[in-house]
């Protein structure tokens, strides 16, 4: 495993080669149990480099301290979860008051994203542009089971913000509008 690792660090180090580095440490997660306790390190810290901290959770009694540092870095406050630095870099954009639009495969995590930054409790209105009325509902209820006691669900027009909680606009495109006066800020 030693020079399979060796080599997958190669790839990882070379901005040519990179993504199919990435690509073959996750390949090479899924035979971890062949490495030893030198080689589970070295594994470890090919995961942080290439920014994939979730994947560390399963072996972190064994990683460095500079790796369970960065796996550390990488919790959002209020959730029991660690982000892949894609999600990081876009969260802690967002704690700092950024406004970020993010278009996103389903593997990005945004989801989790959203989870977070609602765990905050920093911002009184978010807005979700979600594709399909399918997906309002399956938002809704997630979120619902998650933050019942802390948001206001909103996912049509008609119905109105309240100021005692976070308002969680939830729309497809089409639904979206600005803010009538009878919306609370």
């Amino acid at each position: 495993m030693f020079s399979v690792l060796s080599e997958i660090s190669s790839q990882v180090n070379d901005k040519k080669t990179h993504n199919e580095g990435r690509d073959l440490v996750i390949r090479a997660l899924a035979r971890r149990h062949l490495c030893g306790e030198f080689e589970t390190r070295i594994l470890a810290s090919l995961v942080r480099t290439v920014g994939l901290y979730p994947y560390l959770s399963p072996m972190i009694d064994a990683v460095e301290d500079e790796d369970l540092l960065a796996y550390e870095l990488h919790r959002p406050d209020g959730l029991d979860a660690v982000f892949h630095s894609l999600q990081a870099r876009i969260y802690y954009q967002l704690k700092a008051g950024s406004n970020v639009v993010l278009s996103a495969s389903t593997s990005v995590g945004k989801s989790l994203l959203i989870d977070a930054v609602i765990a905050l409790e920093k911002f009184r209105k978010l807005v979700i542009v979600v594709p399909t009325l399918a997906l309002i509902d399956e938002t809704r209820r997630r979120l619902a089971h998650k933050f019942r006691d802390r948001c206001n669900l909103i996912t049509h027009p008609s119905q109105v913000a309240r100021s005692d909680k976070q308002n969680i606009y939830i729309l497809t495109q089409e639904r979206v509008r600005k803010p009538t006066p009878r919306d609370a800020t």
